[in-house]
């Protein structure tokens, strides 16, 4: 082979490394450039500061490694009176954990068709859904389910003696490790054996734990 071809490709190898390796590396070079001199009307040389591009490909792993793995939480609310769960990341947008729950619920009251008068509550355990949303303020939203095995006015013989569906949207920090405030809007619909629905809004506070 000839051996300014063997020469040229030595040259482009050479050009090729050192351009991936400016690409991928976050440190400073000194280099030099060349200015006008209008005073002395020439070209000099001068010395300047460049910084490459940043690894991408190490700010990506680095970003990917904030998301958490599970979480542990603790709320109170007005409707969804008191909750405690753990749940586990899926990936960067959904999450699936266990509560369990105290929830208002409808009475008997006296009558035999119920009624939202009286205060009534409702305790069990259920499963929490949520997926995070691109928003700054309203960063995710749950989807919750609560049978009730314990109910205040203790005179059902049922096992499952009522439950209750709670929506809600509201913040909660999934990117960092650590102890994070939580909060939510929503609503409540929640019921008992032998009585009407009660449907409640609900505003909940509480903080969570990443892990």
């Amino acid at each position: 082979m000839n051996k300014s071809l063997i020469f040229f490709f030595i040259i482009v190898i050479s050009i090729n490394t050192s351009y991936s390796q400016n690409i991928y590396t976050d440190e400073v070079e000194d280099q030099k450039q060349w200015v006008y001199d209008n005073d002395n009307k020439t070209y000099m040389e001068r010395p300047c500061t460049y910084r490459p591009k940043l690894n991408y490909i190490k700010d990506i792993e680095e970003e990917l490694k904030e998301v958490r793995d599970g979480y542990g939480y603790l709320t109170i609310g007005i409707a969804d009176l008191f909750g405690l769960g753990l749940g586990y990341q899926l990936d960067d947008v959904y999450s699936l954990g266990i509560k369990w729950g105290i929830y208002w619920t409808s009475s008997k009251g006296g009558r035999p068709e119920g009624g939202p008068a009286v205060p009534n509550g409702g305790a069990g355990f259920g499963i929490r859904f949520s997926r995070s949303l691109n928003n700054n303020i309203f960063n995710n939203i749950n989807f919750e389910t609560t049978f009730f095995h314990t109910i205040s006015e203790n005179n059902f013989s049922d096992f499952i003696k009522g439950g209750a569906i709670d929506v809600n949207i509201g913040n909660e920090n999934h990117l960092q490790n650590g102890q994070n405030f939580i909060w939510s809007l929503g609503l409540v619909s929640s019921f008992a054996n032998g009585v009407s629905p009660l449907f409640l809004p609900n505003l909940k506070i509480g903080i969570n734990i990443n892990f």
